[in-house]
């Protein structure tokens, strides 16, 4: 389903209700860019589905060119860091600089914080002493298909 068409929210809502799924078992992750089209009406999108008790989440914040006073009015519970500010966070200070203010504005902001891309064990130990909150990337796992990802859950399980 595309967020842009015009009768997502009510199919989205006759979904929830037929499966018995709460609303805030379901995370709708969009990008910055997809917001800074149109801004008016991709917020009033979010708020929907705000309202409908939908977990949101922001991707590759910081990649678009959308101002700090767009994030404010954004209904957001989570913020995702771009792996590119992630790649030189040991190496350069001031990409190291970014991550954290990035990190202190969705505390700010009440948002969980997302770093994305994380590959190596000196990035994830700046990302912890930085108070993010979870980390994704090949450090922990390669992108693997739905059925190898029941598999190696069903075997934690044993």
């Amino acid at each position: 389903m595309q967020l842009a068409q015009a009768n997502f929210i009510k199919r989205l809502q006759y979904t929830l209700e037929e499966t018995q799924c709460q609303p805030n078992w379901l995370e709708v992750e969009q990008t910055e860019s997809w917001i800074m089209n149109n801004p008016e009406e991709n917020i009033s999108v979010l708020n929907k589905l705000k309202e409908l008790g939908v977990y949101l989440s922001l991707d590759d914040f910081g990649t678009a060119y959308s101002s700090l006073s767009q994030i404010g009015r954004l209904p957001l519970d989570v913020l995702k860091i771009d792996k590119s500010f992630i790649d030189n966070c040991v190496k350069k200070n001031q990409d190291h600089m970014i991550v954290r203010t990035i990190i202190q504005l969705g505390h700010n902001l009440n948002m969980k914080v997302i770093a994305e891309g994380v590959e190596d064990e000196e990035q994830r130990d700046l990302l912890i002493a930085e108070g993010c909150d979870e980390y994704q990337g090949y450090l922990f796992s390669k992108p693997v298909a739905a059925e190898q990802f029941v598999e190696t859950l069903n075997k934690k399980k044993e």
